[in-house]
């Protein structure tokens, strides 16, 4: 039997932990990996102990509470400890051997970018990364370099769809021979369908024949949570009975309240703003009609894949990775970013089509659950990693 090959996967901040997770559990079934990472504070429910993770980052900072840890002021003590993890890291991996270092997220893209360098120097390993996203979504003039440094320094890059890669490989002129599409696992392991949707609205106390809209996740500006609001405000001139449920962690949710009032709809929007467990998910998705992600811009979304696990019709922008999985008016609609108008023209389109036709959408979006399984990602993962070594191989030999 041959010997399976050994990973470290490195996400130090827990950017992107639910991704971890899932691609870890299938992947450790197929390799031998551990994913090395930090405890991401106020997300404790979200992160398990399992052989396959160690806490190695920020161990330190931490034992703050959450409103520390977050704070910018916090930042420079973070930054401080993990510059000394990283030479921890630099330690560790010369102790305990791998064939590859698999990066999710590069917390600090100057200093990770010189590190990556030596670590290939010093140990001759490979080292992939996945771009969740091809540069910040709030990036500076600076980061165009430092991300072009970090493209050029790795092995192989992993992205989530055919249009991001194009937009890496012009962005960045890096030869696409380098970057592989591996899609975003669909988030089956958290998805328990059980209740009704009457059920999952008497938990939210929503009225059994109300129109459900769904926003989750992280609200972030560039999600368009404001595009959003506006779009709900014109479409209660044509359903009355719409209802927004707005369910995500915020910082600062206050500009969102005011636009609320603002617009006069508070009496429509269900406000659930704190980190959502697994268990309220089955709530928030069987309690909706349609999920709308109205992102400015994106490169890749969890929340999608976690839509097409409950088999949700959702209403998507077109950005990044999310015209390439859903298709308009086949498992819901596309419209443009930060148009609240056309936003609004397609929730309203939504509701005017009967049940069957919207069962269908459902039934479509259900479909793509198998070929975005966690098992079928980690296998695409693993041939990967084994054509990395294979060119390292042939390239060697060469030389």
């Amino acid at each position: 039997m041959p010997k399976k090959l050994n990973i470290k996967m490195i996400d130090a901040s827990a950017s992107v932990l639910h991704y971890d997770v899932l691609l870890l559990e299938a992947l450790s079934k197929v390799v031998d990996v551990e994913l090395l990472t930090s405890i991401q504070k106020g997300m404790e429910g979200a992160q398990k102990d399992n052989v396959y993770t160690k806490y190695f980052f920020l161990r330190l900072s931490s034992h703050f509470p959450p409103k520390i840890y977050h704070a910018r002021y916090f930042y420079p003590l973070k930054g401080a400890e993990y510059f000394i993890d990283l030479f921890r890291l630099r330690a560790y991996l010369e102790k305990e051997k791998c064939d590859i270092i698999h990066y999710q997220w590069f917390p600090a893209p100057i200093i990770d970018c010189s590190m990556v360098r030596s670590f290939k120097e010093k140990f001759s390993i490979p080292i992939v990364y996945t771009a969740h996203n091809v540069l910040p979504h709030e990036s500076r003039v600076f980061d165009h370099s430092l991300y072009g440094n970090i493209y050029h320094a790795v092995d192989k890059i992993i992205v989530h769809s055919n249009g991001i890669k194009k937009e890496l490989c012009d962005i960045f002129k890096v030869d696409d021979r380098k970057v592989e599409v591996i899609p975003i696992p669909v988030y089956k392991k958290n998805v328990k369908i059980k209740l009704n949707q009457n059920e999952a609205r008497k938990n939210l106390n929503l009225g059994a024949n109300e129109k459900i809209v769904l926003f989750f996740g992280n609200i972030l500006r560039y999600k368009g949570l404001d595009t959003l609001l506006k779009a709900i405000a014109k479409t209660t001139s044509v359903y009355e009975d719409i209802r927004l449920v707005i369910a995500g962690r915020c910082d600062d949710f206050s500009p969102y309240e005011k636009m609320i009032n603002d617009l006069g709809i508070g009496r429509k929007v269900v406000r659930i703003i704190k980190y959502i467990p697994d268990n309220m998910l089955e709530i928030l998705f069987s309690a909706a009609d349609v999920f709308v992600l109205p992102y400015k811009k994106i490169y890749g979304s969890g929340a999608l894949m976690l839509g097409v696990a409950f088999g949700m019709p959702m209403i998507v922008t077109n950005t990044g990775f999310m015209p390439e999985m859903i298709f308009d008016g086949k498992e819901g609609f596309i419209v443009s970013p930060s148009d609240d108008k056309e936003l609004s023209q397609a929730i309203i389109k939504f509701f005017k089509l009967s049940q069957k036709d919207r069962d269908a959408m459902s039934n479509r979006v259900r479909l793509m659950s198998d070929a975005y399984s966690p098992e079928n990602i980690s296998l695409q993962t693993k041939q990967l990693y084994e054509k990395v070594i294979e060119e390292r191989y042939e390239t060697r030999s060469k030389n």
